[in-house]
This record gives C-alpha cells, structure tokens and sequence, in this order.
C-alpha cells in the first residue's frame, strides 16, 4: 500500500511538472522504495558517479606513455556521449536511465577535477579510505561540502 501511495505521487508530480526525482528507471524505483531504501540506492549512485568520475579523470591522466591508445579511446567515448539520438532513440534512453548514467560520468569526473584542483590527488584519495569519507549525493553536485566535511 506505501508503494502504491509513493508512485501515485510520483505519477501526481510528474503531471504537475515536478521533475525534482530522478527520472526513468530510477525514478521509478525510488518510488518503489522506502526512505531507507532509497537513502542506501543514493548512496550506490553517489559511489557509482564516483567511481565513473574516476575512472574518467585516470584514463586521461595516464596518457599515451601507459596507453598509447588512450586519445583514441577519449575521443570513442566522447563521440558516443554525443552522437545525434532519433526521439525513439531519446524515448528509449530516457526510459532505461542511459541518459542518468551518461550524467554520471559527467558529475562524476566534474566532481573529481574539482577536488583534485582544490586539494590535490594525494588528499583526495581520503575518499576511498572509509565508507563514511565517501562522497554523499549533495557533495557530488558541491564538491566543496566534501572537502569540508572529510579534509
């Protein structure tokens, strides 16, 4: 009955333009799930973006000196990131969250730039030294408030 009740609501906000939840499948889970639920798959997708932000910020900074195809394989993921979509192809997207998780590696590596920028790699890689000095949803978005609460 409480899941009926929150994907009524998400149908409801939708309706009225509220897009504040996440949108495709994971906006449909997260109207599924309690809020115990749902803090546990925000803090998944906080590492999620995390982990893809990494991953983009390394391959870069290896360079072709350890992957001499490294430019090509940048280039591969950024035209695949941009190519022209047909709208069933959007529909598609939007509905299986590709689109969520192409923006995750988009946060994710913003988010990285910044804190390595600010504080350099060496204190940045706090973050994988306990649970609780991984990144929270808002801090992705502020990477500041991170760098507050855990440097």
């Amino acid at each position: 009955a409480d899941a009926v009740g929150r994907l009524s609501r998400l149908i409801r906000d939708r309706r009225a333009g509220d897009t504040a939840e996440a949108s495709g499948v994971v906006g449909f889970l997260r109207a599924l799930q309690s809020e115990p639920q749902r803090a546990a798959l925000d803090q998944l997708m906080a590492l999620g973006t995390l982990l893809e932000g990494h991953a983009d910020y390394v391959m870069d900074a290896v360079g072709p000196a350890v992957v001499p195809t490294v430019e090509q394989i940048r280039r591969r993921f950024n035209d695949r990131r941009h190519r022209p979509q047909s709208p069933l192809q959007r529909m598609l997207r939007a509905l299986l969250g590709v689109d969520a998780k192409l923006s995750q590696y988009t946060r994710g590596r913003a988010f990285v730039d910044q804190v390595v920028g600010r504080v350099g790699m060496q204190r940045f890689n706090a973050v994988w030294t306990d649970p609780d000095t991984l990144p929270r949803t808002a801090e992705i978005e502020n990477p500041q408030r991170w760098i507050d609460r855990v440097l």
